[in-house]
């Protein structure tokens, strides 16, 4: 837990400090990762996804996503897997202090297995800083 000091000036005369016992807000937190920046020419979506696959044969998705200071980090790949249909949600970790690197991408990947011949769908969910949440979907034939 980070304990902090929040102190009042106005002019560069102290008026108050305060001592926060608990600051939620400091502590590193998990959200929905960046997969699209505001300038979509130079943070476009990018998602690899094979155009088709063997029914029950394992293949993965890649997910590239953005942050917005380098101190943040790549956070979990969650994954659903069902038949003929799978969900990626990617996260990052905001706050995380000394994990800080110059390049703000990081790659997310997930193995995936669909088991039903036919067209197999891919939904990967993150952020857009343009758009909001999104659910884009991708679609696989699986022979």
């Amino acid at each position: 837990m980070k304990r902090i000091v929040v102190c009042l000036a106005i002019g560069g005369l102290l008026l108050a400090c305060e001592r926060v016992v608990h600051a939620p807000w400091a502590e590193p937190y998990e959200t929905l990762a960046v997969i699209e920046g505001r300038d979509a020419e130079e943070y476009p979506v990018v998602v690899t996804v094979p155009d088709s696959v063997e029914t029950g044969e394992w293949f993965i998705v890649s997910v590239r996503t953005y942050v917005d200071s380098p101190c943040d980090s790549k956070g979990r790949t969650q994954v659903e897997n069902r038949e003929a249909r799978a969900r990626v949600v990617v996260y990052s970790l905001i706050g995380v202090a000394g994990n800080c690197v110059r390049t703000r991408i990081r790659e997310h990947t997930a193995e995936l297995k669909l088991t039903e011949s036919g067209i197999g769908r891919v939904v990967v969910v993150g952020f857009s800083q343009i758009r909001g949440v999104v659910q884009d979907e991708y679609t696989i034939l699986v022979r």
